[in-house]
């Protein structure tokens, strides 16, 4: 502890020395990032990478004015179609002189230009050509950290052997650098609850991590060192897709095949560490990397029997699997671009320095085993101004056990666009770095198919709706026979004004799983969740109610139901200081029956998490700015149930029916 704040008063103490050169000129904002995230993330079930990227362009916003194609696609909910519509009415208009102008740009509804403004600014049209040590060192720095503080104790930092080695303080130290969309670097450390701080191997942090980025200006050359992610075609070879959900599928397909991008989360499982290049000549691009990194794993018999994904090293047990598990991975990647449509095709190999052995299950039968992963794949993406958009990946891995998944939109009106998607992914498909939609836990076993449908048809209505099917053919882990289910999402938004909304959204999510003591015997189970929201924005505060229930059904079990009614609002008392508050009442069955909302949060902080059994959740938050430069936040939730004595169980036990957590975070702009 004491050598923690020690750190933290000497980065603040330089900071305050240092000479402030680069501030962010004054924004217009329509939306308030809480609104954004629960009406994108919540139901995507986006990763904290990807939450986490978001939250850097929202700190550092594009300049509408000078913001090139590629950069502008970072916007997640943006299409290719909009993003060239943009880019046509500011070439015609030559430049941005609001935000307002938005309205007048063709296939931009009112939450697009809403959320567009949290990332955006209108800026400066000169661009004064720099060396490239300028580049490295005159674009916006940003330092800032949180540490989260529980104010209780949880079983395994009461034991004194077999428990936790470090206290349940959490504390992430980040520092980004960014210049345009030129040269991006930075750090991430993080020690998490129960980790040792500066002991037992942790210097002083248990995770570490760097990153850094070059682009030059005719984007031709592009180079990305330390950690990265990859995104080829449809992600059923390499995949690390922002909103990969199926939301998404209700877009347009992109035309560009491949995104390369720096990892600056705190995931530490899904990303690469080394180099990679991509050079682009004319209508070809070439791209080639190279990685190494250890990896997480139970080792027996000099045999990797358990691969980790959740980056936790809190006791000695965990402490042992720890970058036990080497791995070496190649690829290249060669795209061309025609009139009409676009081609890519890639290829990987990866080694790892021990066998993976994984213990017999039914459902792992197909699971990654031995010491080598490969593959290739082939995707195309149309590029024409047809209504018709198309893309899609066909992949086989180094057994040549193939998957593949096509994707269609078309577009009727402008008001009416229907979409669909086809997928089959072999059980016996292995490929550890694929991540696309699906129901299955990995990329493989799986057969599906979805049909959106998305209507503007009156005005300040939006509605967005899909029916996806899918089937297992072979076990998976909660079911050993083949099984099979489906997802049914209707969302209705109506935008009153800029300044209210009314939304309804209606899932239905049904499955087969084993019946409790009979693995051999399937059941269906089904979950229904109704949600009625109300949001009100002013240029002062903004307010939500929500209320949701739940239903949950098994053909073994009894009905059980949950129900939430929840507030919250956010209330700006001047220009850089706002206090924000969520209260929450819950009342479910048990936690198959859990409902959720979403409750302010401080940048860096990312959880959708269920509330289940009956209790009551509140927050308080303020947040206060001073210059531009430095930003102060605090924040503090509570969590009390009604029916319970203890929280949760084994080493995470809390022998109390309430929890509160104290959230700090600070951040600095040089």
């Amino acid at each position: 502890m004491n050598s923690r704040f020690f750190l933290l008063s000497l980065i603040c103490a330089l900071l305050a020395n240092m000479q402030l050169y680069a501030q962010m000129p004054y924004r217009e904002i329509y939306s308030s990032w809480e609104e954004f995230l629960e009406h994108y993330a919540e139901d995507e079930n986006l990763s904290q990478d990807e939450l986490e990227h978001l939250n850097i362009l929202h700190q550092q916003p594009l300049n509408l004015n000078v913001a090139d194609k590629e950069a502008l696609l970072q916007l997640p909910f943006l299409t290719e179609q909009q993003v060239d519509s943009l880019i046509a009415y500011r070439e015609m208009k030559r430049q941005f002189l609001t935000l307002g102008e938005l309205q007048f740009i063709s296939g931009w509804d009112t939450s697009t230009r809403r959320f567009t403004s949290l990332f955006t600014y209108i800026g400066d049209t000169i661009r004064t050509p720099l060396s490239l040590f300028q580049k490295l060192t005159k674009g916006n720095h940003l330092i800032e950290t949180r540490m989260d503080i529980p104010t209780y104790k949880r079983e395994g930092e009461r034991r004194e052997s077999g428990g936790y080695l470090g206290n349940g303080i959490k504390n992430v130290m980040r520092y980004r650098y960014a210049y345009k969309n030129n040269v991006t670097y930075g750090i991430t450390l993080e020690k998490d609850a129960g980790e040792p701080f500066a002991s037992q191997g942790n210097n002083p942090y248990d995770y570490f991590s760097f990153y850094g980025s070059y682009n030059t200006e005719n984007k031709k050359h592009k180079l990305f060192f330390g950690d990265y992610t990859l995104h080829f075609g449809e992600g059923l070879l390499l995949g690390k897709s922002p909103f990969a959900g199926q939301l998404s599928l209700l877009q347009p397909p992109s035309r560009n095949t491949l995104r390369i991008r720096s990892h600056t989360g705190t995931n530490e499982y899904n990303f690469f560490r080394g180099l990679a290049y991509s050079y682009m000549h004319r209508k070809m691009r070439l791209t080639a990397f190279a990685s190494y990194r250890t990896l997480d794993a139970k080792i027996e018999h000099n045999r990797a029997s358990t691969l980790y994904t959740d980056g936790a090293h809190r006791t000695y047990a965990e402490l042992k699997r720890k970058n036990a598990l080497g791995n070496a991975t190649l690829g290249v990647l060669l795209e061309r671009s025609f009139p009409t449509l676009r081609m890519g095709v890639a290829g990987y190999f990866s080694s790892y320095d021990k066998t993976i052995a994984p213990l017999p299950r039914p459902y792992n039968r197909y699971a990654l085993k031995g010491d080598v992963a490969a593959g290739t794949a082939l995707t195309y993406a149309s590029q024409s101004a047809s209504p018709l958009s198309l893309s899609g990946e066909l992949a086989a891995d180094r057994r040549f056990h193939l998957a593949f998944s096509h994707r269609f939109h078309y577009k009727v009106t402008d008001d009416l666009q229907l979409s669909a998607q086809i997928r089959w992914f072999s059980k016996r498909f292995v490929a550890p770095w694929a991540e696309i939609v699906r129901f299955s836990s990995r990329v493989c076993n799986e057969r599906g198919a979805l049909l959106g449908v998305t209507w503007n048809g009156i005005k300040g209505i939006n509605i967005n709706t899909y029916l996806d099917v899918h089937q297992f053919p072979s076990s998976t882990y909660r079911a050993e026979k083949p099984s099979h289910g489906m997802k049914f999402y209707l969302q209705s938004s109506k935008n009153f004004s800029n300044q209210s909304t009314a939304l309804f959204r209606y899932t239905y999510r049904l499955w087969q799983q084993n019946v409790s003591g009979q693995k051999k015997l399937l059941e269906y189970r089904g979950k229904h969740r109704l949600r009625f929201q109300y949001t009100l924005t002013r240029p002062r505060i903004n307010f939500t109610s929500l209320l949701e229930g739940s239903i949950t059904h098994a053909q073994t079990k009894n009905t059980s139901f949950g129900i939430i009614a929840a507030l919250r609002a956010k209330y700006l008392c001047c220009t850089n200081w706002s206090v924000s508050l969520f209260s929450a009442l819950f009342s479910t069955d048990d936690y198959a029956s859990a409902v959720y909302a979403y409750e302010p949060l401080l940048p860096g902080m990312y959880t959708f998490g269920a509330l289940y059994y009956k209790g009551f959740r509140g927050v308080v938050q303020t947040q206060y700015t001073w210059n531009n430069c430095y930003t102060l936040g605090l924040r503090y939730g509570i969590t009390h149930y009604f029916n319970k004595n203890t929280i949760s169980s084994g080493l995470q036990e809390i022998r109390s029916s309430s929890k509160g957590d104290i959230n700090l975070y600070l951040r600095v702009k040089i």
